[in-house]
């Protein structure tokens, strides 16, 4: 009986070092296949034309692909060209894709931007005509007269390029403006960051808790931004949420946040916060400032100061 127990015992710590040799393995592979930054190239191209009747200009920059397609250069580019196509692929009557959208390679910058430029071009310069041609229809000979002198010539600009870059993220810049006629053009931007490691787009910046433990750094920056802008009555804290368009006192986080070298800049779209009149509400907080506030993700990615 003696000699059984023995031979289990035995057999026990045989196995036992099997499975600490598989553990062991396999964290060895764990460690072997991290993923690493990659270094990001970028091609910059250039569409831009008008006629009298439209103008369209695109700027872009994308990620240079190269010839072994790297993983997450192409995942950059797919959320790119996306953006580009939302951008300028839906018809402004409809809401709806307005035509196929670019099937060609993703790291193609100066087919991409003709693509794009020359079918929005070709749309704004038939609504264009038609809106004008409708105008006339309800114009005296007279008024027609003075009014073909005065044709609206709509149009849709992109500026798309890289606007801060560290180990570990690349960040992607757009600002847009728009025209098909009215009293004003109406601009936006947003920003994309990637981490370099797989392409992914980081969207969690901040902890649940972080606009209400945001609030008196919000309500800082904005007075200061609104101080700047405003002409007349000297903007306060007091006073801010005269100069704000939002339902109740907490300030809502933006839906534009992006890294720089100074730190995180919260920037308002037109209308989120404010009248048209205010701009883009816009103030950077220092990243050593934030960073209790922000995501573990995004604290792993940022800068820490």
């Amino acid at each position: 009986m003696k000699k059984l127990h023995l031979l289990i015992f035995i057999a026990a710590l045989a196995m036992t070092a099997c499975k600490d040799k598989s553990q062991n393995t396999t964290q060895d592979n764990q460690a072997n296949t991290t993923l690493q930054p990659e270094r990001i190239e970028l091609d910059e191209d250039l569409f831009d034309k008008e006629n009298k009747y439209a103008n369209v200009r695109i700027s872009i920059q994308i990620a240079d692909e190269d010839d072994d397609k790297t993983p997450v250069a192409t995942a950059i580019n797919r959320q790119l060209l996306q953006e580009i196509d939302k951008e300028f692929n839906t018809d402004i009557k409809t809401d709806k894709q307005a035509y196929a959208p670019y099937r060609g390679d993703s790291d193609d910058s100066e087919d991409i931007v003709k693509y794009y430029g020359e079918k929005t071009l070709q749309i704004l310069t038939a609504n264009s005509k038609k809106d004008q041609e409708i105008r006339l229809e309800n114009l005296s000979e007279a008024q027609a007269d003075l009014a073909q002198q005065t044709i609206f010539q709509y149009s849709h600009y992109m500026d798309l390029h890289s606007s801060f870059e560290t180990d570990r993220i690349i960040v992607f810049n757009i600002n847009t403006s728009t025209y098909y006629g009215g009293a004003h053009p109406n601009s936006a931007t947003r920003a994309l960051t990637f981490d370099k490691t797989d392409g992914t787009i980081l969207t969690q910046w901040f902890t649940p808790q972080a606009i209400k433990d945001l609030q008196p750094i919000l309500r800082k920056g904005l007075t200061e931004y609104f101080d700047t802008t405003d002409q007349g009555q000297t903007v306060t804290e007091a006073n801010l949420n005269q100069y704000l368009q939002i339902e109740g006192t907490e300030i809502p986080l933006p839906s534009n946040i992006q890294p720089t070298k100074d730190g995180l800049a919260l920037t308002y779209g037109q209308y989120e916060i404010a009248c048209y009149a205010m701009g883009m509400p816009t103030l950077t907080i220092p990243y050593a400032t934030v960073r209790p506030y922000l995501s573990i993700e995004a604290q792993q990615l940022l800068p820490k100061e």
